[in-house]
């Protein structure tokens, strides 16, 4: 479920609806999905431990996932930054395009260094390690970063490797199998 004119779509078919997106707040919809804000937490953790001051967040724009990843973050970065967590944020669809990552480049090119920036994915990761480089900061002298879902292949495959916080898509899909199974029984609704 992307959008809440996906839940509308759906509940018109009258299946049962099990959200394993997380990406919108569907009142009356099953949601299973990790802990997001437990992994936001967790990667400002990582970048703390780093001896850092300054930190950013590269956000999916609209995403619940990415704001509560957001939420954690800044939460686990409270008492260490000098200032508010400086946020680029923009919709799923501006971050699959690579062309835009001038503009992400200028905002990495603004910040104070050295900087931990965690991104809400490892799609938005890909783009801030190709900003960096277009705006002539290097990783990880100048900007410590952490992702999150580790993408095996966009992980390895960005230059440097990224980290990236594990995603447990198999839990989740057995949650949401046992979730949808007990809706078609009709012990819950």
């Amino acid at each position: 479920v992307e959008s809440l004119d996906d839940v509308k779509d759906l509940r018109r078919a009258g299946v049962p609806l099990v959200d394993v997106s997380g990406a919108v707040e569907a009142p009356g919809v099953v949601r299973v999905s990790n802990d997001n804000v437990a992994i936001g937490r967790l990667g400002g953790e990582h970048l703390a431990a780093l001896g850092l001051e300054h930190y950013c967040f590269a956000a999916a724009e609209g995403s619940l996932w990415s704001d509560e990843r957001l939420q954690g973050f800044r939460n686990a970065t409270a008492s260490v930054r000098d200032r508010e967590v400086e946020v680029f944020s923009q919709s799923i669809d501006w971050w699959k395009n690579p062309e835009f990552s001038r503009e992400l480049a200028a905002f990495l090119a603004r910040q104070k260094r050295p900087f931990g920036i965690m991104s809400a994915n490892d799609i938005i990761g890909m783009n801030v390690v190709g900003a960096c480089r277009l705006a002539g900061l290097a990783i990880p002298a100048d900007v410590a970063l952490v992702s999150v879902d580790n993408e095996e292949f966009l992980c390895e495959l960005s230059a440097p490797a990224m980290s990236s916080i594990p995603f447990d898509r198999h839990e989740i899909g057995l949650r949401a199998a046992e979730r949808l199974d007990a809706m078609m029984q009709g012990l819950i609704e």
